[in-house]
């Protein structure tokens, strides 16, 4: 079993020794470095709450496969193929379906040019990397009346069968969450004016 105390203290060990052994000048900015992390995770832990996702575990099960038949031409009669062996074929299936707590929250990540984005981001998913770019692309299809009706589940992770559970997420808790730390994503709240002292 892994003591995760330990791994920090070590790895805390390790960042000391290496500022340690840095020119002041190089420890100033790695220290500034640090801070910036620690404050951007400061924000995002500030938005961090609880939501219920369902799990979907498939496997691949093999399947019985009716054979071919089909009349095969020869001169001016048609004669039987004859009787294939009967084949399987492995389909994915569902085996096991649960639910479970994830955590949802907002974090900020830097483009390529210094400017920054915000992200959805579900900690506890399948992979652990299950995060959505916040635009007005993702509130559309989120609060899209046709697209809820065509897609009433929200997939944060698809799945691989046999290898990566799939996992959603009720859009309606996805949308609550953002209504209440993010307002101003919706159109309909940015069109409204806030009353005086509200």
């Amino acid at each position: 079993m892994v003591d995760f105390a330990r791994v920090m203290e070590r790895m805390r060990d390790e960042r000391d020794a290496r500022l340690a052994g840095m020119e002041p000048a190089e420890r100033e900015a790695e220290i500034r470095r640090v801070a910036i992390i620690a404050e951007r995770e400061a924000r995002a832990s500030a938005t961090e709450a609880p939501i219920v996702a369902t799990f979907e575990r498939s496997e691949h099960v093999a399947k019985p496969v009716a054979p071919v038949r089909r009349p095969m031409a020869l001169g001016l009669r048609a004669l039987p193929v004859p009787r294939q062996p009967d084949s399987v074929a492995m389909e994915p299936e569902v085996v096991k379906v649960w639910t479970a707590d994830l955590k949802v929250r907002i974090e900020a990540r830097e483009n390529a040019d210094g400017s920054e984005r915000e992200v959805i981001r579900f900690l506890g998913g399948p992979t652990g990397h299950e995060a959505y770019h916040l635009d007005d692309g993702f509130i559309r299809l989120l609060t899209d009346e046709d697209e809820l009706r065509a897609r009433p589940r929200w997939y944060i992770c698809a799945g691989t069968t046999g290898r990566w559970d799939a996992c959603w997420v009720e859009p309606s808790a996805i949308e609550a969450y953002l209504r209440e730390r993010r307002p101003e994503l919706f159109p309909e709240a940015a069109a409204s004016p806030r009353a005086p002292g509200g």
